[in-house]
């Protein structure tokens, strides 16, 4: 940590962070995230960092222009959590489907913004689904 503080010293370095959660597991198990870290970095040298994630403006310009992306609703975005994958994927203008695996579930959901077009309970789902379209696409075109 002291490293890191030194090197933001620097006028040229460049202070980029991830997610600034406080915690991290599940509703059972939690332990500390980067966030309070980040605080003590920032408060420390002196400098703000720039946060690329999700939900965030600069991780979908990046993802709209790498991917070349000119219809965002023809992307299915797949998340576990209400307040960074659902609302990542609003702020992108993304289809989206939550699967209910991480820590959040489909009741919570408060916000119109972060409600999903789809929902699953696992990913075992969506790819029984998915060989079960493949199968009757195969069947139909058949000779």
């Amino acid at each position: 940590m002291a490293l890191a503080i030194s090197c933001l010293k620097r006028e040229e370095v460049i202070y980029l962070t991830g997610a600034p959660d406080v915690w991290l597991g599940d509703k059972q198990k939690k332990v500390l995230a980067l966030g309070p870290i980040i605080d003590l970095i920032s408060k420390c040298s002196g400098k703000k960092p720039t946060t690329c994630c999700k939900p965030g403006q600069i991780l979908k310009d990046y993802i709209l222009n790498i991917c070349n992306i000119s219809n965002p609703q023809r992307c299915l975005f797949i998340g576990d959590t209400i307040q960074q994958d659902m609302k990542f994927a609003s702020i992108c203008g993304f289809t989206k489907l939550f699967v209910e695996t991480g820590n959040d579930t489909l009741e919570d959901v408060q916000e119109e913004d972060t409600r999903p077009d789809y929902y699953i309970s696992s990913l075992g789902q969506l790819f029984t689904a998915f060989k079960e379209t493949q199968k009757q696409h195969t069947t139909n075109h058949e000779i």
